[in-house]
């Protein structure tokens, strides 16, 4: 009887299999249903405990605080944070895929992704609430700038703008328009409701049905900016890269 040595035996082993490929996909429409979901209840219960407090003359007020979209740790909250992380690293990968495309907006793209992740730490930690006493003390403010962060807010979305005038011309006109419209959106929430409800604050407070229909208002206006923002880099994902894979190798 033969007895193959063991190197023949090993050769006679089958080869392993080649490195494959794992196909990822992304859908836009299931991703923003996912958002809705979550966020119309999250809203609705937030409306009715205002609702509760200032119409019907609740004065239970513990539950309505905690599912008020304007007030801090709360899960709408958490909500906000996840998703500004979430089109963060949407746009971290957009700047990776330009820097392997060797596209001249790297730069751009991970600004972004950047100062997304800087807004969902600060959405998480309410660390821009810091900053409003002592500059409203600082500078005396009033009026629509009774809120006084939304000043150097407004200074850097305008320096945002202008730098980013080319790169919004060099997106296709879809993404263009979602771009334009997420941008515009989520500022008209956090800047605009901010300016209004700083000069209604100021003249009557901030315990009263008005003020918080206002917030209800502004907090929406953020989240429908944030969600419209991840359409736009998906939307961009389709007409640059319309397959997502995955490739592990030894």
């Amino acid at each position: 009887m033969r007895v193959a040595s063991p190197r023949a035996r090993q050769e006679e082993l089958p080869a392993p299999p080649q490195a494959g490929r794992l196909g990822v996909v992304v859908r836009r429409r299931p991703v923003l249903g996912a958002i809705i979901a979550v966020w119309l209840p999250l809203a609705a219960l937030s409306l009715a405990g205002q609702l509760y407090l200032y119409v019907f003359g609740g004065t239970d007020t513990r539950i309505p605080r905690r599912l008020n979209v304007d007030s801090e740790l709360t899960v709408w909250s958490w909500f906000q944070s996840t998703l500004l992380f979430a089109c963060a690293a949407l746009l971290a990968v957009a700047a990776f895929l330009a820097y392997r495309m060797r596209d001249r907006y790297v730069r751009h793209w991970l600004v972004l992704s950047l100062a997304l992740l800087w807004v969902s730490v600060d959405e998480a930690a309410s660390i821009h609430e810091l900053t409003i006493a002592p500059l409203h003390n600082a500078l005396d403010t009033h009026g629509i700038f009774y809120f006084a962060w939304v000043i150097p807010a407004l200074l850097v979305v305008v320096m945002l703008g202008l730098a980013y005038v080319r790169f919004l011309g060099n997106l296709p006109r879809e993404v263009r328009t979602l771009f334009i419209c997420a941008a515009g959106t989520y500022v008209i929430g956090a800047l605009g409701g901010d300016l209004v409800g700083g000069h209604w604050y100021e003249a009557h407070g901030g315990d009263n049905l008005t003020y918080a229909l206002m917030t209800q208002i502004e907090e929406n206006l953020e989240t429908a900016g944030i969600s419209l923002g991840i359409v736009a880099v998906l939307t961009y994902f389709i007409r640059v890269m319309p397959e997502w894979v995955i490739r592990v190798e030894a």
